[in-house]
C-alpha cells in the first residue's frame, strides 16, 4: 500500500479507499463498479448505516463514528477478498475503537461541564481511583445523556468486568426503588419486605426511625460485604422531592432530634454519603438539586458539578452531530427551538430525522413532548400501536426493554426501523434493548394512552403480561416476573393477580400496591375476597399477624359471604394465637370456625389444634391429630398449589416434632429428612430442628451443615431476631463442642446483636438473652473464665425465673440452667477449662465449689421426672454426677445408672465414657480399655459416610485410653494410641489437650523414657531420641513442642495456610 503525497488531503481515508480501489481492480456487481463511490453507499446501506456521508468521511473525515466504522469494516473485506491481509493502520483503527470513539462523542456532542464530569469519572477510574462525581441540573440539562456516556465508557473500560448498578430513585414509591437496589445486590427481597413491615409496626418516632435506617443499613452491609469493586450510577428523580413518607409512615433521620425530611434529603444522609465511605465503591450520582443538608455533608463526594443548558455553539454541534443530513437552515431552526435544553435538542433531533416528510403544517411552537405523546391517540395506525407498545413497556422502575419484546406486543416481525429507532435510545451494555429516550415522554404516553384509550391499554398490560409469563413462571424472583405482575396490575387482572399471589412469594411493596387499589376500586365480592385473603396470608407468611395491614384484610376476609374464606381466617387467627401462647383464645376461633367440608381447610384447622396440644404436653394428642385427623384430609386434598404443599410440610414437621419431645431423636431426623420446604422460612426451621437432633445423636458434620443452612436461610429470608438467634445459639453451642471457640464466641455476639436490634418488649428481650446466656455459660467455661459462666448461668436462671411463660419450657430450662452451674462450680473449683479431654478425677478432692456442684446435681436427678422429653436431661445429669462424683465407686455407680438409660449408639457411648473415667478412679485399667474400645464400636455404628461424628468424645476416649495404659506401665501402647490420635486431623482442636494428658499422666505416674522410643510420635513431635529438653514440666513441654513442629512447617517452603 502506498503513501500518500504530502500534497494530499490530510483525510487519512483516501489513500486507504484509492489503495483498495487499486487491489479491487474494475469488478462489477448489481451495485456497479466494486469499491466505487456509489457502491460503498450500496454497501453502507445494507450495514445499517448512513449511505450519504460516504464521499464526507473519505475526502474530509466527516462523519459519524458508527457510519466510520462501517465504512472501515467494508473496505478491509474488500482488501482482504484481494488477498491481502487485513488493514493494518493503528492511527485510524485508534480513533475508530469504541473506547476512542465513546469519547470522541462525548468531546463532540457535550458541553464544557458534562465534559468535566465525564473526565472526572472515566479519568478516576483509569488511574485507580474509586472516584465519587455529583452532578446537579435542572431536567434537560443532559443528566440521563451524560449517564449513558459514563457507562458504555465504563463497559469499555472493563469490558463488562466490573459491577455496575444503574438505578434511578423516583415514580411514586421509594420503598420499591429501595428494594430494587438491594436486590441487585444480592439481597433477597423478602429481607428488604420483612423490614418495610416492620416500619409500619412501630409505634415511636425513634423506632420508625431506626426502622427506616435500617433499609438503607441492609444496602450498606451487602455492598460491604463484596469483594470486588462496584460502580453505582444513581439518578434520583425531580418527582421524589414530592415524597416524604417510606413504610406507610413519615420519613424521617436516625438521630436524637428524629426531623422528618424529603426523600431525597433521607437518600443523601442515610444512603448516599455512608456508602461514599465504603471502599471499592465508585460513584456517579445525579440530582436536580442537592438539598442544604446534603451540601454540608458532601463526605468523600468532589464538589458537585453544576450542568448548564448548552450555550448556542454547544447546541448547534450537538445538532450538526446528530442530524449531519438536515439542512443548515433546519438545524438551526432546532437549536432555537430547544430553548438551552440537551433534552429537547435530543428529542427535536431525532423527531426531525423520524419525522421530516411528515413536518409540513407542523407549528413550530409546539412543545416535542406534547406531540409525542398525543399521537398515541391521533396518529397513523402503525404509530399508535408503536406509540401504545413503548408506553406499556417502559414503567420506571423498569424502563428498557427488548426489541424482541417490542416487536411481539405490535405483533410484528421485522426488525425495528429507523423511524422507530428515533423515540428509542439504546442501553450501553446491552445488544438490541432500547428505552424510551425521554422518560417525561413516557410518563406522558402512559398517562394518555390509559386516559384517553383504556381499552387499548388494558388489551396491551394483558397482552405483555403474556409476553413475561413462560420467564416469570421458571423464575419467580426474575425481574421478568416483576414485569409480569406489574402487567398484570396495570390491567386489574384481579383473577389473575390473586393467582400469582397464591403460587409465589411476592414483594412487599407489590402486595401494598395491590392491596391499596383493591381496597379503593373494588367493591365486596369474590374478587376483593380473593385479593384479601391474599394479602393476609403474605403477612401471615412473615409472621406480622398483627400488621395493621394484616389486620384490615383479616377484617375484610371475615365480612366476606364465603364461608370458606371466614372459616380460613378464623384458623389463621387462631395460628397467631396459639404462636403467641394464648391458646384458649386459640381453641375459641378454632371452636366458632364453621365446618365447609374442605379437606385442605380441615387439614389447617387440625394442625392448629396439633400445635396447642404439642405445646401443652399431650403429645399422644398431638400425634394422633397429625396421624389420624391431618393426614387422612390431606390424603383427600386435590390441589398441588402452594397452600396445600405448606399444609403437607407442616404436617411432616409436626411429626418430626413429636417425635423429637418423645425421644424418638432417629425416628424425628428421618421423618425431617423426607420434608420439603416451599419456601425459604420453612426451609430454615427445618433445617434448624435437623440440626438439633443431629447433634443430639452426635452427627455433628450432618448438624452442622443443617444448622449453617438455617442460619443462612433464615437470614436470607428476614427470619424474625429472635428465630435467628435462636440458630446461631444452637450453632454456637455445637462449635463449642467441636472444639471451636473462636467460631463459637462469634456466633453468640451475633445472636445478642439480633436480640438488641429486634423489636420486642423488654420481658421478651430478657427471656430470649437469658435463653443465650445459658448457653454461652458453657463456650465461657471452655475458655477457663470460670466468673463469667458462672455470672452469665445466673443471669439466665433469673431470666427463666422471672420472664418464662406462653410456649416457654419453664420447669425443663430451669433445670437445664442449673446442671450448667453445677459445671460451673465444678470447673471452678478444680481450676480446669470445661473442654475435651477433661481429666479424670482424682479421689479425694473436695472444696466448697465441688459440693456445691454435687448438691445441684442431686437436686436435678430429684426434680425430673419420667416424661420422654426429660430423658436427654437426666442422662446429663447422671453423666455430670458421676463425672463429678466424690470418689470412684459413686462415679461408677451414676455411670452404670446412664447406661442402663441410653436410647442411641451416641449416648451409649457417652455412658460408656463415663464407665471408663470411674473405672479409671478405681485403677481398673483394664476394664477402661474395654470400655473404651465399647465406646469407640458404638461411635462406629450407625453415621454415613462422610460424617465424622463427635470428634472430642473420640479425643476424650482416648485420652483415657493413654491414661490406662500408662496406668498398666505400657508406655510404648500410651505412645502408640496418642500417635494415632495425633495423625487424625478430625482431632486437630484436641491434639494440645492430649498431648497435655499424656503428659500429666505420665508425669503423675513418673513413667520412665519409654515412649521416647517411639520413632512415629518423635517424628510427629520434632524431638530426638532424649525428647524435649527444657526445664518445663513434661506437659507442657509435649505442647511446646508440638507448637514449635507446627510453626516449623508453616514456614516451610511450599506451606500452605
Amino acid at each position: 500500500m502506498r503513501n500518500p503525497s504530502p500534497t494530499e488531503p490530510v483525510s487519512p481515508w483516501r489513500p486507504l479507499f484509492e489503495n483498495v480501489r487499486q487491489a479491487v481492480g474494475h469488478r462489477r456487481d448489481e451495485h456497479g463498479v466494486v469499491g466505487s463511490i456509489n457502491w460503498l453507499r450500496s454497501a453502507m446501506e445494507a450495514h445499517g448505516a448512513n449511505p450519504n456521508v460516504v464521499r464526507n468521511i473519505i475526502y474530509r473525515d466527516k462523519g459519524r463514528l458508527p457510519d466510520k466504522r462501517a465504512l472501515f469494516v467494508i473496505l478491509d473485506e474488500l482488501w482482504r477478498e484481494a488477498g491481502n491481509a487485513p488493514l493494518d493502520l493503528p492511527e485510524l483503527q485508534a480513533a475508530l475503537s469504541p473506547t476512542a470513539g465513546t469519547e470522541q462523542e462525548v468531546l463532540q456532542l457535550l458541553g464544557r461541564d458534562k465534559r468535566r464530569a465525564y473526565r472526572a469519572m472515566i479519568g478516576g477510574i483509569r488511574a485507580g481511583e474509586m472516584p465519587k462525581v455529583l452532578v446537579t441540573g435542572r431536567p434537560g440539562s443532559g443528566k440521563t445523556l451524560l449517564t449513558d456516556y459514563v457507562r458504555q465508557g465504563v463497559e469499555l473500560l472493563f469490558d463488562g468486568g466490573l459491577d455496575v448498578v444503574r438505578l434511578e430513585f423516583g415514580g411514586t414509591d421509594l420503598a420499591a426503588s429501595l428494594v430494587r437496589l438491594a436486590t441487585e445486590l444480592g439481597v433477597p427481597t423478602d429481607v428488604m419486605e420483612a423490614r418495610l413491615v416492620r416500619i409500619a409496626t412501630a409505634s415511636a418516632f425513634a423506632v420508625q426511625a431506626d426502622a427506616q435506617a435500617e433499609l438503607a443499613r441492609v444496602v450498606l452491609e451487602a455492598v460491604r460485604q463484596r469483594q470486588a469493586p462496584i460502580l453505582f450510577l444513581f439518578h434520583v428523580s425531580q418527582s421524589l422531592a414530592n415524597q416524604d413518607s417510606l413504610g406507610l409512615v413519615p420519613l424521617r433521620l436516625a438521630n436524637p432530634d428524629v426531623p422528618r425530611v424529603s426523600a431525597v434529603e433521607w437518600l443523601w444522609v442515610t444512603l448516599f454519603e455512608p456508602l461514599a465511605r465504603l471502599q471499592r465503591v465508585m460513584l456517579f450520582v445525579t440530582i436536580t438539586d442537592l438539598p442544604a443538608r446534603a451540601m454540608q455533608r458532601l463526605g468523600n463526594f468532589a464538589d458537585p458539578i453544576r450542568l448548564t443548558p448548552p450555550t448556542v455553539t454547544e447546541a448547534r454541534r450537538f445538532v450538526k452531530a446528530r442530524v449531519p443530513d438536515l439542512s443548515a437552515g433546519r438545524q438551526e431552526e432546532i437549536v432555537q427551538r430547544a430553548g438551552r435544553s440537551f433534552e429537547e435538542l435530543r428529542t427535536l433531533t431525532l423527531l426531525a430525522q423520524a419525522r421530516a416528510p411528515q413536518e409540513v403544517g407542523m407549528q413550530p411552537d409546539e412543545r416535542y413532548i406534547e406531540q409525542l405523546s398525543g399521537l398515541v391517540t391521533a396518529g397513523d395506525s402503525d404509530l399508535r400501536a408503536f406509540l401504545a407498545a413503548i408506553a406499556v413497556l417502559s414503567p420506571p422502575e423498569h424502563p428498557a426493554f427488548a426489541a424482541a419484546t417490542l416487536q411481539r406486543l405490535r405483533d410484528v416481525t421485522r426488525p425495528l426501523g429507523s423511524f422507530e429507532l428515533s423515540f428509542l435510545d439504546p442501553v450501553p451494555g446491552q445488544p438490541d434493548h432500547y428505552r424510551v429516550f425521554s422518560r417525561q415522554l413516557a410518563r406522558a404516553l402512559q398517562t394518555r394512552l390509559a386516559t384517553d384509550e383504556p381499552a387499548v391499554h388494558r388489551r396491551m398490560q394483558l397482552a405483555a403480561a403474556a409476553l413475561y409469563a413462560p420467564t416469570a413462571a421458571q423464575d419467580p424472583s426474575s425481574a421478568a416476573a416483576a414485569r409480569h405482575l406489574h402487567h398484570l396490575f396495570e390491567a386489574r387482572d384481579w383473577r389473575s393477580l390473586t393467582e400469582r399471589l397464591a403460587a409465589h412469594a411476592v414483594s412487599h411493596a407489590q402486595v401494598r400496591q395491590v392491596w391499596q387499589a383493591a381496597f379503593t376500586e373494588l367493591r365486596a365480592g369474590p374478587e376483593f375476597d380473593a385479593v384479601a385473603k391474599q394479602v393476609a396470608a403474605h403477612y401471615v407468611r412473615l409472621g406480622a399477624y398483627g400488621h395493621p395491614e394484616a389486620l384490615k384484610a383479616f377484617e375484610a376476609a371475615a365480612a366476606s359471604n364465603d364461608a370458606a374464606l371466614r372459616a380460613w381466617t378464623l384458623v389463621k387467627r387462631a395460628e397467631g394465637e396459639a404462636l403467641a401462647g394464648r391458646f384458649e383464645r386459640a381453641e375459641v376461633l378454632l371452636d366458632t370456625a364453621p365446618d365447609i367440608g374442605d379437606p385442605l381447610a380441615r387439614a389447617e384447622s387440625a394442625l392448629a389444634r396439633a400445635s396447642i396440644a404439642r405445646w401443652r404436653g399431650d403429645l399422644a394428642t398431638a400425634a394422633e391429630l397429625i396421624t389420624g385427623t391431618v393426614r387422612g384430609e390431606l390424603a383427600r386434598v386435590t390441589s398441588t398449589g402452594r397452600e396445600a404443599r405448606l399444609a403437607a410440610v407442616k404436617a411432616g414437621v409436626w411429626e418430626g416434632m413429636i417425635a423429637k419431645d418423645r425421644g424418638d431423636l432417629k425416628g424425628a431426623l428421618a421423618r425431617l429428612d423426607a420434608v420439603e420446604g416451599t419456601d425459604d422460612l420453612v426451609r430454615a426451621r427445618v433445617q434448624y430442628q435437623r440440626g438439633d437432633i443431629a447433634m443430639r445423636l452426635g452427627r455433628f458434620d450432618t448438624a452442622k451443615a443443617a444448622l449453617d443452612f438455617a442460619v443462612e436461610l433464615a437470614h436470607r429470608s428476614e427470619a424474625l431476631a429472635q428465630e435467628q438467634a435462636r440458630y446461631l445459639t444452637r450453632r454456637a453451642s455445637l462449635l463449642r463442642v467441636r472444639g471451636d471457640l473462636t467460631g463459637s464466641v462469634t456466633d453468640f455476639k451475633a445472636a445478642r446483636a439480633r436480640l438488641h436490634g429486634a423489636e420486642l418488649t423488654e420481658a421478651e428481650t430478657a427471656l430470649r438473652l437469658a435463653k443465650v446466656d445459658a448457653e454461652w455459660a458453657l463456650t465461657a467455661l471452655a475458655l477457663g473464665d470460670f466468673e463469667e459462666g458462672t455470672y452469665a448461668v445466673t443471669r439466665a436462671l433469673a431470666g427463666f425465673r422471672e420472664h418464662a411463660g406462653g410456649n416457654d419450657s419453664r420447669p425443663y430450662r430451669a433445670l437445664r440452667g442449673t446442671l450448667t452451674l453445677a459445671i460451673a462450680y465444678a470447673c471452678r473449683g478444680l481450676a480446669v477449662p470445661y473442654r475435651r479431654p477433661f481429666p479424670v478425677l482424682r479421689d479425694g478432692l473436695d472444696g466448697p465449689d465441688l459440693r456445691h456442684a454435687r448438691q445441684r446435681i442431686d437436686e436435678v436427678l430429684g426434680a425430673i421426672d419420667d416424661q420422654a422429653s426429660h430423658r436427654g436431661l437426666r442422662l446429663d445429669a447422671r453423666l455430670l454426677a458421676s463425672q463429678f462424683a466424690v470418689d470412684g465407686a459413686t462415679a461408677l455407680r451414676f455411670a452404670e445408672e446412664g447406661l442402663s438409660d441410653v436410647d442411641h449408639e451416641h449416648s451409649r457411648a457417652r455412658a460408656l465414657g463415663a464407665r471408663a473415667a470411674a473405672h479409671m478412679r478405681l485403677l481398673e485399667a483394664k476394664a477402661v480399655l474395654a470400655d473404651v474400645q465399647a465406646a469407640a464400636d458404638a461411635l462406629g455404628i450407625g453415621p454415613a459416610a462422610g460424617e465424622g461424628g463427635d470428634a472430642g468424645l473420640r479425643a476424650q476416649l482416648a485420652s483415657y485410653a493413654v491414661d490406662a495404659h500408662l496406668a498398666l506401665g505400657d508406655a510404648k501402647g500410651a505412645a502408640a494410641t496418642l500417635t494415632a490420635s495425633l495423625d487424625d486431623a478430625t482431632l486437630s482442636p484436641y491434639h494440645e489437650g492430649l498431648l497435655r494428658a499424656f503428659g500429666e499422666s505420665a508425669d503423675e505416674r513418673g513413667i520412665g523414657d519409654g515412649w521416647k522410643s517411639h520413632r512415629r510420635l518423635r517424628a510427629l513431635l520434632g524431638v530426638d531420641g532424649t525428647g524435649p529438653s527444657t526445664p518445663a514440666r513434661l506437659p507442657d513441654a509435649l505442647v511446646a513442642a508440638w507448637r514449635s513442629k507446627a510453626r516449623a512447617l508453616a514456614g516451610a517452603p511450599g506451606a500452605t495456610a
